[in-house]
């Protein structure tokens, strides 16, 4: 009785939100599914509703919860909504299920929007922590060097392109070498000449 006045005297998704936190807050996972899966259905158009509800599933080790989630959230959403939400699911895998598949979920997001220099910073963050210390012992930056790699080689405005390369040439600084950072400000320098060109 509570719950159903204070959602019609306040903003009923954020009460519908928190009653699913409340419930995830107080170890009742099944009353939490219930209360997200509510929310979804009231208000099916709100990407925050839909994130809250996976970034749940995914906490609480269900990935493949998650990851059947996913589709209907997109099907449920308008599609200038999508890019967020499923860049947001990739990273989720990065964090809680496996890089390999939240690499698979950005390769084909980029595919449908490859200039979108904010997916681009988030996977390559993503892909850094998931492949280099102190989250790895073994680092394996060759996977890290080659999704860098890959941006630099973009035909993109000088100001989208500035943002990768320095990005690529801090990375060098932290891990690399002298032979390394020269590398990356000789790509940088042909960057340069080209446009002038």
């Amino acid at each position: 009785a509570i719950f159903k006045r204070a959602a019609s005297h306040n903003d009923a998704k954020q009460v519908h939100l928190q009653l699913a936190r409340i419930h995830e807050r107080n170890k009742k996972p099944q009353f939490a599914t219930k209360a997200f899966e509510a929310v979804c259905r009231k208000f099916p158009h709100s990407k925050k509703v839909w994130l809250a509800f996976i970034t749940f599933l995914y906490q609480q080790g269900d990935m493949e919860g998650g990851r059947k989630t996913l589709p209907k959230c997109l099907a449920a959403l308008p599609r200038r909504k999508h890019p967020v939400v499923v860049s947001k699911a990739a990273l989720l895998e990065y964090q809680e299920g496996s890089a390999e598949r939240g690499r698979s979920v950005f390769e084909g997001l980029l595919d449908s929007y490859p200039k979108r220099t904010d997916l681009w910073s988030v996977y390559i963050d993503a892909h850094m922590k998931a492949f280099t210390p102190p989250k790895v012992v073994e680092p394996d930056f060759k996977e890290v060097r080659g999704l860098l790699e890959r941006c630099c080689a973009m035909k993109l405005k000088a100001t989208k392109m500035r943002f990768f390369f320095k990005r690529f040439l801090d990375f060098e600084k932290r891990w690399g070498n002298a032979e390394s950072q020269e590398h990356v400000r000789e790509k940088a320098r042909q960057f340069v000449e080209d446009q002038a060109a």
